[in-house]
């Protein structure tokens, strides 16, 4: 089931698709926005604790969830390459260089992570996500 990229529709499709189907035992969720939806949608139809979430990206409600155990897990892009891949081709594109192996397929990996309970304080430690909003930052006063 899909809620159209509508946020504001996404507990009431995932609340409506879990009664069509109770037999379901996951679900995914495709937008940052989703997985947190997915939890409410689950409390609303009376199954929690009784269906798997797994979501997308590291948005503070899906990163409670993850620390909490009522979502699974949630895939992350590495938006620091993607990002920095993405100009790298465009430059070299427009200086002429001849393309690299990653750039004469179409489709070039950049890497993701799959964010855990377990992983989940090394990655903020690391910086590889950031802090939910209200965390006290551990770094010194001035630096």
């Amino acid at each position: 089931m899909t809620d159209g990229a509508d946020p504001a529709k996404a507990v009431t499709v995932i609340a409506d698709a879990l009664k069509a189907h109770p037999q379901v035992k996951g679900v995914v969720g495709l937008f940052s926005y989703s997985a947190p939806a997915a939890l409410k949608a689950i409390q609303q139809v009376g199954r929690a604790g009784q269906i798997q979430v797994v979501g997308f990206d590291e948005a503070d409600e899906t990163q409670a969830g993850i620390a909490a155990g009522t979502i699974h897990s949630s895939i992350l892009q590495d938006t620091p390459r993607i990002g920095y891949v993405s100009i790298e081709v465009l430059a070299n594109e427009a200086r002429g260089v001849a393309p690299g192996p990653s750039e004469q397929s179409p489709m070039t990996h950049v890497g993701m992570n799959v964010l855990t309970a377990k992983n989940l304080p090394d990655l903020r430690a690391s910086g590889a996500i950031r802090q939910p909003a209200g965390t006290p930052s551990t770094k010194p006063a001035g630096g």
